[in-house]
């Protein structure tokens, strides 16, 4: 009875195999790249497409409410601190409270008609999504040097621009008949909030403490959350056990019908092509095989076992696969920084496309060469002949 072979008498005979027929390995590896690039950069796309379109919708707020209770008389119905403790609540970005307007002027531009806004919680992440929570000063904070009360204001950047106002700025500004509540001294902050429509009139927002009721507060949702999950935590968040009406709103009108980017990317049709390309890739390898079953026949007459003649023809045809999809991954970055003179988002995840289309095209070649090596060596070589 001949000895089986040992895993090093398998790994240099599928050496040799794949040394044997190095110019079919060759063309092999150029197919597979090919394929395995292919699928990989549409779903590469089809991901950066969704990814682009949902950052867009998120930076001109579609994951923001507003919630309003108002009087007859045009008074805030909404505790102030309850807007405030939103922020706290989970599934809740920021959330900030809006008090009522009132006009304001700033002793550098006196012909301006400014409208002062005051606001509680965490305005700046709402009014500009580029902008981290402010750190400004606490309200009535006082300025070591000067020893004066200094308070925060935020102003649009277009508009601070177009009156020669700075970030950082100090300014004396007047509000209402009683400026003295606030300080005539602030500091300036400036953001961009014309994405969000928030600088549709010259406005300047004051962070005050979450004192009172406000008409408005305005509050944004994790990305993800669901507008009935997102109306139900403000609800919640809001509800003082007094019966107020709250009505919420989304600041971006949205068509019912039309799902939103990450619905569309969940269910986008792309989304199995590393099976396809798995299933291709190995397509290309093993109907190759079926033509050379004389060739597993003749190792199990030499004395290999059905296991180790199977993994023989696996090993070496595992090469041009590994080397294939290297080359695909490769093309694929290429060809996204050529078409779109940008790297991926996130190239892990077109890492992790490649990955799967190389295990599933080794897991069925592994299963391949099993049944093929379990075959009928006479019927082979009788074929064969």
């Amino acid at each position: 009875m001949m000895p089986q072979w040992t895993i090093h008498t398998v790994i240099r005979q599928a050496w040799r195999s794949f040394a044997s027929r190095i110019g079919f390995a060759a063309i092999a590896v150029c197919l597979i790249a090919m394929v395995s690039a292919t699928c990989g950069y549409l779903e590469a796309g089809a991901r950066q497409n969704a990814l682009d379109e949902e950052t867009q919708l998120t930076a001109a707020g579609q994951y923001v409410y507003r919630a309003q209770a108002r009087d007859e008389n045009g008074s805030g119905l909404i505790p102030a601190a309850l807007c405030q403790k939103l922020n706290n609540v989970q599934g809740v970005k920021s959330a900030m409270g809006i008090g009522a307007y009132q006009t304001a002027t700033v002793r550098k531009a006196p012909g301006e008609h400014i409208t002062y806004v005051p606001v509680t919680g965490n305005p700046t992440p709402i009014l500009d999504a580029s902008q981290p929570l402010m750190q400004a000063t606490t309200i009535g904070d006082s300025d070591e040097s000067t020893n004066e009360t200094i308070g925060d204001i935020i102003m649009d950047a277009a508009l601070a621009n177009r009156l020669g106002i700075t970030d950082g700025t100090r300014l004396q500004i007047t509000v209402g008949d009683q400026p003295q509540q606030l300080g005539e001294i602030v500091r300036v902050h400036t953001l961009d909030a014309q994405t969000r429509g928030f600088a549709d009139s010259q406005l300047i927002w004051s962070q005050n403490a979450p004192i009172g009721m406000v008409g408005e507060c305005v509050a944004e949702v994790t990305p993800g959350v669901d507008e009935h999950t997102a109306r139900e935590l403000i609800a919640t968040g809001l509800d003082d056990g007094s019966g107020t009406i709250i009505s919420i709103s989304t600041l971006l009108e949205r068509d019912p019908n039309t799902r939103s980017p990450l619905e569309r990317f969940r269910t986008r049709n792309t989304r199995w092509l590393w099976a396809a390309s798995g299933m291709v890739c190995w397509a290309l390898l093993f109907i190759p095989l079926l033509f050379r079953r004389h060739e597993f026949a003749l190792l199990r007459s030499v004395g290999a076992g059905s296991n180790p003649t199977a993994l023989t023809f696996a090993v070496a045809n595992m090469l041009p696969l590994l080397a294939g999809h290297i080359a695909g991954c490769g093309w694929m970055i290429l060809v996204s920084l050529w078409i779109h003179r940008n790297p991926l988002t996130e190239p892990w995840l077109a890492a992790a496309f490649i990955g799967a289309s190389l295990l599933t095209s080794i897991m069925l070649l592994m299963v391949g060469c099993t049944i093929l090596a379990r075959g009928s060596i006479t019927r082979f070589i009788h074929n064969r002949l």
